[in-house]
């Protein structure tokens, strides 16, 4: 890692720009040859600059450390909680920024200004991704239940594994708003690093590229009360909490995602993958689990936890996420709290102990588990 691809001569900006993309496969799948670029694309903006998107692995050090600093405009774009919590996701999600077994398989989107690549280049977005061996590639419904957390565990162990990696999951793609799609002519970041993403699964051999989506709009307004299996059979247009109070989601609940029309969906992240020709899977209800002391919770999140949240359509019947952190029969004292960018509330038990790394015990804990939608782009 750190040596840089030279960048090529800028071009004037076109309406619709011109891409170059650059891939060499490799000899085997699940495997990577450091000295080719697993993708590398040109995205002209005007004569004197453009943005390129490449592996980490061909992309210099210091821009890649740039992306450890949380209060980067690529890496701040997601809450407190998930980039704060000390959780082992968070140290497995670093170790495949730097490990170079793994650098090939995240992307960097790099605007370079002037003539030169460095300096003069910052990184205005990133999509990161994981090889991992899925025993039975045919069955879309064995994806892990616990999405994001546990693709993560089992592809950064390959050792562990029982076989070689045969799929890629992306992790996660966060682009800086500035240089979102609204506000680049003809450029749509977001969804040029999906099709990286996708022509490495490609070039690696894999049987299958797969994503558990974090659908950007279901912690928003009310939105937050509904169960994830409701909210993404809502269509672009209706109201998710209106729908469902006035009945008009329940022939749709009937159906098995795979025979529902998918087409465009309320929520847009959820609607560009499917665009891209995707299909969603199915729900994984226990995708990302943070649980930490309130106190910790009150500082990631600007928010009190010692009143509940209320929620304004208690009757919407709420299903397995109102149910996620107690055990059946749980009589324990809890209550949710909505908090800024959860998917879901917070549930928080008031009485119930916690134990910081340092050793120092809390009282208050708040669980959050967030669920996200397995998408299978092919």
């Amino acid at each position: 890692m750190g040596s840089c691809i030279p960048v090529p001569q800028a071009r004037a900006a076109e309406s619709t720009p011109s891409s170059t993309y650059t891939s060499t496969p490799p000899a085997n799948p699940g495997t990577s040859n450091p000295s080719q670029p697993s993708f590398y694309l040109n995205l002209p903006l005007t004569p004197t600059s453009l943005i390129t998107i490449q592996p980490f692995s061909h992309t210099p050090s210091p821009l890649l450390e740039s992306l450890l600093d949380l209060s980067h405009p690529v890496t701040s774009v997601w809450p407190d909680f998930i980039t704060h919590a000390p959780t082992e996701a968070n140290s497995l999600f670093e170790k495949i920024m730097v490990d170079e077994r793994w650098t090939p398989f995240q992307l960097a989107a790099i605007l370079h200004s002037g003539s030169s690549s460095f300096p003069g280049a910052k990184i205005i977005g990133q999509a990161n991704s994981i090889p991992f061996h899925w025993p039975t590639p045919n069955e879309s419904s064995t994806l892990p239940d616990r999405g994001w957390d546990r693709v993560l565990a089992m592809g950064s162990s390959p050792e562990k594994a029982p076989g070689p990696a045969n799929a890629l999951s992306a992790l996660s793609v966060a682009i800086d708003p500035d240089y979102r799609a609204s506000k680049l002519s003809g450029i749509d970041l977001a969804a040029e690093m999906l099709k990286g993403l996708k022509r490495i699964a490609e070039n690696q051999g894999f049987e299958a590229l797969v994503v558990p989506v974090r659908p950007t709009r279901k912690g928003a307004g009310g939105n937050v009360w509904v169960d994830m299996d409701r909210y993404i059979r809502c269509r672009r247009g209706e109201d998710p909490p209106t729908k469902i109070l006035s009945g008009g989601e329940n022939k749709q609940q009937e159906e098995e995602l795979e025979m529902m029309d998918q087409k465009d969906l309320y929520d847009p992240w959820l609607r560009k993958h499917i665009e891209m020709g995707a299909k969603m899977v199915k729900v994984c209800w226990e995708s990302a689990i943070i649980e930490s002391a309130v106190e910790d919770w009150e500082k990631w999140t600007g928010v009190s936890f010692k009143v509940p949240s209320v929620n304004p359509y208690r009757c919407i019947k709420r299903g397995k996420e109102m149910d996620m952190g107690q055990s059946e029969g749980d009589k324990e004292e809890s209550y949710e709290v909505v908090i800024p960018g959860g998917l879901v509330p917070v549930r928080v038990f008031p009485k119930r102990k916690f134990v910081e790394e340092d050793g120092v015990e809390k009282v208050g804990v708040g669980l959050y588990v967030e669920p996200n939608v397995w998408v299978r782009h092919f």
